[in-house]
């Protein structure tokens, strides 16, 4: 049997789904190598027989044949993309809420955000205004937020394929539209309202229009081209990186056909001046500011490598993010079940079968396109510190579904050597593998994302939760813990009702609540059961609402009472001061319990806090104290600094000096809660009120 023989197809084919298996377990070293290993025999068995005897070109599609696979596979995305859009997943993340809110202040209070940047919100300022248009015409629900970009995402399709058809032909160019139209990657951000879905839309805009261009002349494709080259600058920054795209890919189509630039000058010219004109506001941005700033220059890899004076990072992040599509995805919940691979097991051996074959043809025009978008917009994920996220690299995802296509393409072409008599076996195989891939994406998708624990959990849901509860309920007021009272999630699904909403802060004079309405509701987030219970001592008798994770663990409680008659206010407490660049005024806590940097009224660090005040120990014996912290803490008990052991107490006053100092990133969590265990007792509590002393 020779290497050419169509008879090693089905061992090439076992071989790949050997390496495809070793590669799903992670990035353990032997299943890591069995799986490269594996997948390096297959493709020499299937890629190398294709070398020699390239497969003849399939019969051209029948425009109506065409036609017919394009409309179902766009029914198709929009089915995915839309099917119970605002549940799945449950929870609106700060980002794109914070964008939302934005276009609601624009909508109802007349706040109009600069041009680029908004102080208000944590997005370019340009997207908010077709937002708020859009939620003039049909409404701000969190469904409405997320359907504006799922509704993006599907217009991104047809430019997909007509970026792809003219490069590879409609074959290919459907199979791209459909694995990118069932892949869980896309999927994702189709559906969560991040803006990064913004890039690929805007991208193959411009491919696609600018393809179009270069071939008719027509200088409102070169116009149209430049608009959308322009327009992508105002979305997510990962699309920076595109900008090296555009120039190569005139150069490739020079290249295939010389003199076609100088034949197209007057419509190049429209293109470079439309899209000049509309990215000037970006470029005088950059250059006032720098074209990287904020986090993109924190987060830029480049420090690390100096840092640790090593291509090490560097090397770390390229393994990791090969790794990803096949063996280890995305460690963030928010983008990808921790652990499981970005591409499913049907897909990920057509994409390394594609991509292998691209390399090998790499002088050609569509696989030299295909590889350089590719590799570019790996870009904005491999240049950073971070673990590979998949929201940074989203541009490269239509890429990717090229080289499934692709491969997907070559093992039909590979099978129908073995005989034209099995032809119709063939297509049927193809045809329970495409179907094959859609049932992994969708059930992986729907059914074990959406309900991982993790990945449920990291979409905000507990101020999504507390945001519907004030929807919901709108016969109370409502005390809100800082944790949801400065969460955009929150803000935004409450916005119809801000008019009823305070922050719940106990540490600067009495609590005051509005007559207006029969019941407050204090909304505290995951931590504060200790608040809750100090809550319920001045009110009790009220009725409590619990979040709870899928494991039954709580992660914030709703507590509703009869609105009190008088301001609440706590005699007993300890003295605060803040100590940071910023003058905070004096603050007295009723508790230490403090899970949110925000407790802490609003201090950015660095800073330290002092606490001083008195311990009243109700009965004399051994006490143990301990602070649970994620900073830097101390305690002092009658000028005596104390660890985790026990010290012997009288009972009575004791004078204690409590220290917490931070010097970490706002975005980091904070915790800050001093415990004690009494004599007698056999665990750890928060210290409560009614043993701490009278405050001034």
């Amino acid at each position: 049997m020779t290497l050419t023989s169509p008879a090693l197809l089905p061992l090439s084919a076992l071989l790949a789904a050997l390496g495809q298996w070793a590669l799903a377990q992670g990035a353990h070293p032997v299943t890591l190598a069995l799986g490269l290993t594996a997948y390096g025999a297959a493709l020499f068995l299937f890629l190398g027989s294709l070398e020699k005897t390239p497969p003849r070109p399939p019969a051209p599609l029948a425009p109506r044949t065409e036609a017919a696979f394009f409309i179902l596979i766009l029914l198709l995305a929009a089915v995915l993309r839309l099917d119970r859009l605002g549940e799945v997943p449950e929870g609106l993340y700060y980002d794109p809420a914070g964008l939302g809110l934005a276009a609601l202040r624009l909508l109802h209070e007349g706040i109009r955000p600069p041009f680029i940047l908004g102080d208000f919100a944590p997005v370019p300022s340009l997207v908010v205004y077709p937002l708020a248009a859009w939620f003039a015409l049909v409404g701000s629900s969190q469904a409405h937020l997320v359907l504006f970009f799922a509704l993006v995402s599907f217009a991104t399709f047809p430019l997909v394929y007509w970026t792809f058809r003219p490069w590879a032909g409609p074959r290919i160019a459907l199979g791209t539209l459909f694995f990118l139209a069932v892949m869980r990657w896309d999927l994702t951000f189709s559906r969560n309202g991040y803006l990064n879905i913004l890039v690929p839309f805007f991208m193959f805009g411009t491919l696609a229009f600018l393809t179009k261009a270069l071939r008719s002349g027509k200088v409102l494709d070169f116009v149209l081209a430049g608009i959308f080259f322009a327009g992508g600058l105002y979305g997510y920054q990962a699309y920076k990186v595109f900008l090296a795209l555009v120039p190569f890919l005139l150069l490739l189509e020079e290249r295939g056909q010389p003199g076609l630039l100088r034949r197209r000058r007057a419509g190049l010219i429209w293109f470079g001046a439309v899209f000049l004109l509309l990215a000037w506001p970006v470029f005088q941005d950059w250059m006032g500011h720098g074209l990287f700033k904020g986090r993109e220059k924190e987060l830029f890899i480049g420090s690390a490598v100096a840092e640790q004076g090593s291509l090490g990072p560097l090397w770390n992040k390229v393994v990791s993010t090969a790794l990803m599509f096949n063996a280890i995805g995305d460690p963030h919940p928010r983008n990808n079940i921790p652990g499981h691979r970005v591409l499913d097991d049907i897909s990920g051996p057509f994409f390394v079968f594609g991509l292998a074959w691209a390399l090998g043809r790499r002088r050609q025009r569509p696989q030299a396109l295909a590889l350089t978008g590719f590799l570019v917009m790996l870009l904005p994920g491999l240049l950073t510190r971070d673990p590979a996220q998949l929201h940074r690299m989203i541009g490269a995802a239509p890429f990717a579904a090229f080289f499934i296509a692709q491969g997907w393409e070559l093992w039909k072409a590979r099978a129908l050597r073995l005989g034209p008599k099995r032809a119709g076996w063939v297509t049927a195989a193809a045809g329970l593998l495409a179907l094959g891939a859609l049932a992994l994406n969708t059930r992986t998708y729907f059914g074990t994302q959406a309900h991982d624990p993790e990945c449920w959990k990291a979409h905000s849901i507990e101020p999504t939760w507390v945001g519907h509860w004030i929807e919901e309920h709108p016969d109370r007021s409502y005390r809100l813990a800082p944790a949801f009272y400065l969460h955009y999630s929150t803000e935004f699904l409450a916005y119809d009702r801000s008019r009823q909403v305070a922050e719940l802060d106990l540490a600067h004079g009495a609590l005051a609540f509005d007559p207006a309405f029969s019941k407050v509701c204090f909304a505290l987030d995951r931590g504060k059961g200790p608040t809750l219970e100090l809550l319920k001592s001045f009110y009790p008798g009220g009725e409590t609402e619990t979040l709870q994770d899928p494991d039954g663990f709580p992660l914030a409680n709703l507590y509703t009472v009869s609105t009190p008659g008088k301001p609440l206010r706590f005699a007993r407490g300890l003295r605060g001061q803040v100590t940071s660049t910023t003058p905070m005024a004096p603050r007295s806590d009723p508790l230490i319990n403090f899970t949110n940097l925000g407790d802490l009224g609003g201090v950015r660090p660095p800073f330290a806090m002092e606490w001083r005040g008195t311990l009243e120990a109700p009965v004399s014996g051994d006490y143990s104290f301990h602070l649970v912290t994620s900073d830097e803490g101390s305690l002092r008990v009658d000028g005596r600094t104390l660890g985790d052991g026990p010290v012997a107490l009288k009972a009575g006053p004791h004078a204690v000096v409590l220290r917490l100092e931070r010097a970490s990133d706002p975005q980091v969590a904070m915790d800050f809660h001093w415990l004690w265990k009494r004599p007698g007792r056999d665990r750890f509590e928060v210290v409560p009120n009614s043993c701490l002393g009278k405050l001034p």
